[in-house]
């Protein structure tokens, strides 16, 4: 805003109309951010799937082969990893909501 408020004074323009331009050209932007974030979604309802069915395999693993095998230790720090980006990706997604409610007419 404040650079808006530099532009109008330096160019002796409306800053509303200013504003009004501004938001109008950022309109497609946030249009198609939307669109991705209705597919980042989907997306992260097959993300979910998958560590779910990580972690079963990870529990299978462990049943068969016990806590101290290497893969069984290999297989559980490669869930941790995917449990730890599969909360930032939920995180991301939470503060895209936003774009939800943002009214595009």
């Amino acid at each position: 805003m404040s650079f808006l408020d530099s532009i109008s004074s330096e160019y002796d323009a409306p800053r509303d109309a200013l504003v009004e331009f501004s938001v109008r050209r950022l309109l497609p932007i946030i249009a198609r951010e939307r669109k991705k974030h209705e597919k980042r979604k989907e997306l992260f309802s097959e993300i979910s799937n998958h560590l779910v069915e990580g972690e079963i395999l990870l529990s299978k693993a462990d049943e068969m082969l016990g806590a101290d095998d290497p893969t069984v230790d290999k297989l559980k720090s490669a869930m941790l990893v995917y449990k730890n980006v599969f909360d930032e990706i939920a995180n991301f997604i939470e503060k895209g909501k936003i774009i939800e409610q943002f009214h595009l007419d």
